[in-house]
């Protein structure tokens, strides 16, 4: 949980920062962030389960 308040935060900063000059670039941003996320929560789902059998 704490890496999302994180990429959070560090999405927050650049943007106050004006580093991003465009909504589409947040977006693309926010969304290959989230798809990295729930790709990798799947495969440590999948790395337990192995474990378990």
């Amino acid at each position: 949980m704490g890496r999302y308040i994180l990429t959070l935060i560090l999405i927050g900063a650049s943007i106050y920062k004006e580093y991003f000059h465009n909504e589409w670039i947040i977006f693309i941003d926010v969304v290959s962030l989230l798809a990295g996320y729930l790709i990798i929560d799947q495969l440590e789902f999948h790395k337990h389960q192995d474990e378990d059998r």
